[in-house]
């Protein structure tokens, strides 16, 4: 695979300044510097790692630390410049401009890997949820399908077949997805137990709702536990059982904020007079600071 050339095309899109090069050309340090470099890491002994090495374990390093365009930048210098490069690189290189929001720019990277192994489930995973991202949700469905036509015990494509599906506003298929993600985890991931209720409070099912988005938050890291538990609150509020939702809302919100969301639940529901109401208790709470509940009531008058 012609890696230098055509990956060198890309490297615009990144947030670091690069130049396109020609097929005779390759980024990397000056070539005296370079030689001086490596014959510095020869002589010093394997402690010493070479140009290329660098590159690669700061393109890694980056990735583990959620710095995916800084990774890319990386991962793209060494593609374009070592002899050993693999189709791993070339796939981690995709991995990072996805994750990093740069969708058009990773499919093209995917391609090159599915080129060269057309059956690559990681890649093949990598573009559909790239294509998934960028709304091309037909042909991430297709996609996502092939591999579970290879590899039926892969959550991650499960899930987001569920993800396609809801989308598509088709929560039927996108539960039997979500389920089966589920089971392939042993229902031990606490973000498609959420996709599981969200799924089912959007066909009006509050019940599951709140019994899927309960295991949910039991399981939870820290950092995702406000993000379950204001669903969950969000779920209570649909149902009607708005004290269930104020106790859980209280965990991460100031009072005028769980005021005001119980006015938006009780809009939803159709209780027009009941989320004045809330909304008046949200502005007697902070009527300086509060715009929202205060736009919130001028929408019902």
């Amino acid at each position: 695979m012609q890696k230098n050339i055509i990956i060198a095309t890309l490297c615009s899109t990144l947030l670091f300044g690069c130049q396109l090069m020609d097929k005779n050309k390759q980024i990397r340090p000056h070539d005296e510097n370079r030689s001086i470099l490596e014959k510095l890491a020869d002589e010093e002994g394997p402690k010493v790692d070479s140009v290329d090495q660098t590159m690669l374990k700061s393109a890694i390093a980056a990735d583990k630390k959620g710095q995916y365009a800084k990774a890319a930048q990386f991962y793209q210098q060494y593609l374009n410049s070592s002899k050993h490069a693999e189709n791993k690189h070339v796939l981690a290189y995709g991995e990072a401009l996805r994750r990093a929001g740069m969708h058009k720019e990773s499919i093209k990277v995917y391609e090159l890997v599915l080129d060269d192994d057309k059956n690559n489930v990681a890649a093949m995973e990598g573009k559909g949820l790239a294509l998934l991202a960028e709304t091309r949700t037909n042909e991430a469905i297709k996609l996502f399908g092939k591999v579970m036509q290879i590899d039926a015990a892969r959550w991650k494509t499960a899930n987001a077949l569920g993800n396609a599906y809801e989308m598509k506003k088709k929560y039927k298929e996108a539960l039997e997805y979500y389920k089966l993600a589920a089971d392939l985890t042993n229902n031990n991931n606490h973000t498609i137990l959420n996709n599981i209720a969200m799924t089912y409070m959007h066909s009006d099912d509050y019940d599951m709702a709140i019994k899927y988005l309960k295991k949910a938050a039991k399981i939870a890291p820290t950092k995702d536990k406000k993000h379950i538990d204001l669903n969950l609150s969000m779920a209570y509020g649909l149902s009607g059982d708005m004290e269930r939702s104020a106790a859980t809302a209280r965990k991460h919100l100031p009072e005028h904020e769980v005021l005001n969301n119980l006015g938006v639940f009780a809009n939803l529901s159709g209780d027009d007079e009941m989320a004045r109401s809330y909304f008046n208790m949200a502005l007697n709470r902070s009527p300086y600071f509060y715009k929202k509940a205060s736009d919130n009531l001028e929408k019902l008058n």
